[in-house]
């Protein structure tokens, strides 16, 4: 069995212990220095157990697919991928002129083979880029930090509430904090 590690995708001078750096930004001195959008990840098949991606996903561009991809041949098995993202509809998204993509919980069902078969037999479309791109991904976990208006209704536990008021509002729901789950046979 090969050497197993954690990778920090895109996360500048913030350092984990335990995990290898990657980036774009020489300056920031990461242990790699790479393009997430175009660049092969310097790792073996199935070789990583963790990927921390925290406020990097929604700087990506073109690459997207690409990137998922890598990190699905990178990871193991059961290995997570650990993103926080500014919720798409809150001001710290807008106000960043690098932010290229709103990152959403419904968008990664689209790299779930399960959600895109049920999807295909229940609506006979062929949406979603499991198959696509040969990729398995669950979300397996995900949660929203709230704008401090909101936060009683948290606390008074009127989650649908706050889901209706997200919808219909922007500056609800600050971040969005999502664990993927690698599935692999």
């Amino acid at each position: 069995m090969g050497e197993t590690m954690k990778i920090n995708i895109g996360g500048g001078l913030k350092r984990y212990e335990g995990f290898v750096n990657l980036d774009h930004d020489s300056m920031t001195n990461p242990d790699y220095v790479v393009d997430l959008e175009k660049d092969k990840l310097p790792f073996d098949d199935s070789t990583v157990e963790e990927v921390k991606a925290y406020h990097i996903l929604e700087h990506i561009g073109e690459g997207f697919l690409h990137l998922m991809k890598e990190l699905y041949r990178i990871c193991k098995p059961g290995a997570i991928i650990d993103i926080a993202v500014p919720h798409h509809r809150h001001e710290n998204y807008f106000g960043d002129p690098t932010h290229r993509r709103p990152i959403t919980v419904e968008m990664f069902k689209q790299f779930s083979k399960k959600y895109c078969e049920w999807h295909q037999e229940c609506h006979g479309s062929s949406t979603g880029f499991a198959p696509r791109l040969g990729v398995d991904f669950e979300v397996a976990h995900y949660e929203y930090s709230i704008e401090k208006d909101y936060l009683e209704l948290s606390k008074e536990g009127k989650n649908q509430e706050l889901m209706e008021l997200a919808k219909r509002f922007n500056n609800v729901f600050i971040d969005v904090f999502i664990k993927l789950l690698v599935i692999k046979d």
